[in-house]
């Protein structure tokens, strides 16, 4: 819970993985999206099975954890597009 909402927080990130590699994600960065569709309602379990069901390119929307402080003025997005491992 953040800003009495649910998110979806990267709690992890698979070392030597693409995410890993590229530094465009981080642990505790809020994912918004995953290819437009919104995760304000969804469950981990759900975010999952998206991210599992995935083609070769993803499309996260996230809100960096240096920003979720900022959240509550109107957050700068990120649209990130990695390639997947099933795996964060």
């Amino acid at each position: 819970m953040c800003c009495s909402k649910q998110v979806i927080v990267i709690d992890k990130i698979k070392s030597a993985s693409i995410a890993d590699r590229c530094g465009a994600l981080h642990v505790g960065d809020h994912i918004l999206s995953i290819d437009g569709t919104s995760m304000e309602y969804c469950t981990l379990a759900e975010a999952t099975q998206f991210l599992a069901n995935t083609s070769d390119n993803v499309k996260l929307e996230i809100l960096p954890h240096h920003q979720t402080r900022l959240a509550l003025k109107g957050p700068e997005h990120d649209l990130i597009i990695i390639q997947n491992e099933n795996s964060i």
